[in-house]
């Protein structure tokens, strides 16, 4: 979300790929991947505009426990901006876990 009041140029977003998990589906054509990181060039945010971004994870066989990323959104004219979000890994169940980033 640009909260700002002018908007947002070049909005870069990133986010990792914590260890033991890998990426299930939900990444869009364009979007970046390098060194267990995901990334997606957003454009252009107007003030009070959102960008929902949707990532979905699945745990390796023995992963368990813990798991925890930061994402950053960057743009041109603003400063770079964190959430971090964790997510505990359980076997045979399935989490839903939303990091909010705002800036």
């Amino acid at each position: 979300t640009n909260s700002g009041t002018v908007p947002a140029i070049n909005v870069v977003m990133t986010d990792c790929i914590p260890a033991g998990l890998s990426l299930a589906r939900g990444v869009k054509v364009g979007s970046m991947r390098k060194n267990g990181q995901i990334g997606w060039q957003v454009g252009t945010l107007q003030p009070g505009q959102t960008r929902v971004l949707r990532v979905v994870l699945r745990a390796d066989r023995d992963t368990r426990g813990m798991r925890s990323c930061t994402a950053v959104a960057s743009a041109a004219n603003a400063p770079t901006v964190q959430a971090g979000a964790g997510v505990r890994v359980v076997a045979g169940t399935r989490v839903s876990n939303r990091a909010r980033v705002t800036g």
